[in-house]
């Protein structure tokens, strides 16, 4: 149940913002890049210190936190969608295993896989605790996104979206992520069991031990160190060749002037490659071919090589996200000469 009562306030976390919003007034704390940049904490102490000072000056509170679009990777899948489908789309998310907050949210015919970094809410979580706030609820916006009707967020558009509560209880990123667990069942042994396999091991190893030595498979102290046979290494006629590992170039990825990039349009609206190719070199990367396909799709895709820098893949994915409703993710081993093929689809925003 959300907390909506008096005293209440909403927080609204963006990867670059959060955003406090009362039946009152409303303000903003800012991160500035060396704290936070690309929805990872690059300096945990001084993040912990502004968000000190941010809720200093607003304390008792209960309240929801939620989690803006653009710090939240999802995928849409079928509800008969494989484990190692869903698996596939975490390996794509440039943050440690560990360190991914996951949710999963179905429908009657599909389902919603959200991700996030942990640590974000959690240090916000933590901090506003210090201060007498409540938080019982980290929600993910795209949830209520049907149900605002405003372009400005605001207390009274967010309070109202938060009523409808289908899918919030499965979307609460601070209750117990059960995705882990049903990709990861484990099988719990008995005690007892574990017990009576080691005693029949010790009681196998003393038969052998007895019959090894009426068999006398073992020298008797008698025998004073029989030399042992001499071996000669067998000596094959077949050329030995040096075995290369090939390890990927990493040179060419950590600039983004080198960063190979292919744009196809699937969407049939004209100059949408062109749209994105001016976003990616308005970030640095300037080498980015455009093209056409014979194949819609009504989602953006990108494919990245596994080799690409991580935080190009995120700062890329990000800005996908402000053009495109769903873009959906993947790494491969081999890109067609591309470290980064991106597929246009028709939800543009």
């Amino acid at each position: 149940m959300s907390l909506l009562g008096t005293n209440t306030a909403i927080l609204l976390l963006k990867k670059d913002r959060l955003q406090l919003f009362t039946k009152q007034a409303s303000q903003q704390l800012i991160f500035p890049p060396e704290i936070i940049r690309h929805q990872e904490i690059i300096d945990q102490k001084l993040f912990e210190k502004i968000l000190t000072e941010f809720f200093t000056q607003s304390k008792n509170h209960e309240g929801t936190l939620i989690l803006d679009e653009d710090i939240i990777f999802q995928k849409q899948l079928p509800l008969a969608a494989l484990p190692e489908e869903m698996q596939s789309f975490y390996d794509t998310i440039p943050f440690p295993q560990n360190q991914i907050a996951k949710k999963m949210v179905k429908t009657n015919k599909n389902m919603y896989l959200l991700a996030t970094n942990r640590d974000l809410y959690q240090t916000i979580v933590h901090i506003a605790k210090q201060y007498q706030w409540e938080i019982k609820e980290v929600l993910p916006l795209t949830i209520f996104m049907p149900f605002i009707q405003t372009k400005e967020l605001s207390y009274q558009a967010l309070t109202l979206a938060l009523k409808h509560k289908e899918f919030a209880n499965t979307a609460n990123f601070l209750k117990e992520e059960t995705v882990e667990k049903t990709e990861k069942p484990t099988n719990a042994v008995p005690l007892k069991q574990y017990f009576i396999l080691i005693v029949c091991l010790l009681f196998l190893f003393l038969v052998l031990g007895v019959a090894a030595q009426k068999l006398e498979l073992f020298p008797s102290a008698k025998q004073n160190n029989p030399k042992l046979p001499t071996t000669v290494p067998l000596q094959s006629n077949k050329p030995t060749t040096p075995i290369t590992i090939a390890t990927p170039s990493t040179e060419q990825v950590q600039n983004k002037k080198t960063v190979a990039i292919q744009i196809v349009n699937g969407s049939g609206i004209n100059g949408q490659a062109t749209l994105v190719k001016e976003h990616l070199a308005s970030l640095g990367y300037t080498t980015a071919q455009i093209g056409n396909t014979n194949i819609a799709t009504s989602s953006t895709t990108i494919v990245f090589s596994k080799t690409l820098n991580s935080s190009f893949v995120a700062e890329i994915m990000t800005e996908l996200q402000k053009l495109f409703t769903t873009v959906n993710s993947q790494s491969t081993t081999a890109t067609s000469g591309y470290d980064i093929l991106i597929t246009t689809g028709g939800g543009t925003r």
